[in-house]
């Protein structure tokens, strides 16, 4: 079996590793959609499909907008420094990967 997703590179960052070394840490997340707000009311049903529209409108009117998606981290790599220089082409902070994940290994495609 093979999974297989979409990720954005959310940060670069280098640090030292104990031996003096530097390593190249680098965090993909999966962003998904929120799912729009659900009204439910057994008893009420007619007033909340009266009232859903007003809600709606006003919410669409507002001068900032819920945001629409979330961030999920998915997978952090670390790379040493000979490997990020031997990496091409590198991922660049905002980027789209593949990540597949099979039984064997676990692949990146930038």
């Amino acid at each position: 079996m093979e999974i297989k997703f979409k990720a954005m590179v959310s940060s670069k960052s280098m640090i030292r590793d104990p031996q003096g070394g530097r390593l190249v840490k680098i965090e993909l997340v999966e962003e998904r959609e929120l799912p729009p707000p659900v009204f439910y009311s057994s008893k009420d049903s007619e007033i909340a499909r009266e009232v859903l529209p007003v809600v709606q409108q006003v919410l669409r009117t507002m001068p900032f907008r819920p945001p629409s998606s979330f961030t999920v981290p998915r997978l952090t790599l670390w790379l040493t420094e000979d490997e990020w220089d031997a990496l091409d082409p590198k991922p660049e902070v905002g980027g789209e990967v593949t990540v597949i994940v099979s039984s064997s290994k676990v692949e990146v495609k930038v």
